[in-house]
């Protein structure tokens, strides 16, 4: 599949925002994580990092600067408006389900994810 436009811009772009003062750390989690699995029913399993959760999360470095390059985007859908935007905050680890998943910007291994059903 070509994946999903703006999964991996969204956090460096919103990370910037936070380090400019528009956004609050603490809103911002609340609204990438658990704001998202409450509406589609998957919380706890997902946006938790309660015991006995899924506990997935990513370590950001927020002093670490980069520019956002469309070549360098892991999804095979590389067209972005954002292409050449300089940053300050960057996922620099993504551990799913206790595994390291991605670090320094690089994705290691094959892809972890797994369908999670809603409850209702």
């Amino acid at each position: 599949t070509p994946g999903f436009c703006g999964v991996e811009t969204s956090v460096p772009l919103l990370l910037s925002q936070v380090n400019a003062g528009v956004l609050s750390l603490n809103k911002y989690v609340e609204r990438a994580s658990e704001g998202p699995a409450r509406k589609f029913n998957i919380y706890p399993q997902k946006g938790s990092l309660l015991p006995g959760t899924d506990a997935d999360f990513t370590i950001v470095d927020m002093d670490k600067e980069k520019v956002l390059r469309a070549e360098d985007l892991h999804s095979k859908n590389k067209p972005t408006p954002y292409d050449g935007f300089k940053v300050k905050g960057v996922p620099v680890m993504t551990i799913v389900r206790g595994k390291v998943v991605m670090k320094d910007g690089e994705i290691l291994g094959s892809p972890q994810g797994k369908m999670v059903k809603p409850s209702l």
